[in-house]
């Protein structure tokens, strides 16, 4: 029997959500892979530019996701940012 992985993402979206599975499925494939959502506020501007404020995005909704007291193998952040090039 295959262990059991669960993966929190601090996002509600379906896109994100299947992304992280597909990617943890992808590493973890001796695994069954359980990835939920939670809603967690970034703390910053709703479209964020630059590495820094995207990166610190990611951060806040971690430690917004990990105050809900979920138990978790995995706690991922995820913050959609404009990155100049």
């Amino acid at each position: 029997m295959k262990e059991n992985l669960k993966v929190i993402v601090s996002s509600k979206s379906e896109q994100k959500i299947k992304a992280v599975h597909s990617a943890f499925q992808h590493y973890f494939s001796d695994k069954v892979v359980s990835v939920f959502g939670v809603a967690a506020p970034s703390g910053i501007n709703e479209q964020p530019v630059g590495h820094e404020e995207t990166k610190l995005g990611a951060l806040q909704r971690m430690q917004a996701s990990e105050k809900q007291g979920m138990t978790y193998d995995y706690l991922v952040g995820l913050e959609n940012g404009i990155i100049k090039v």
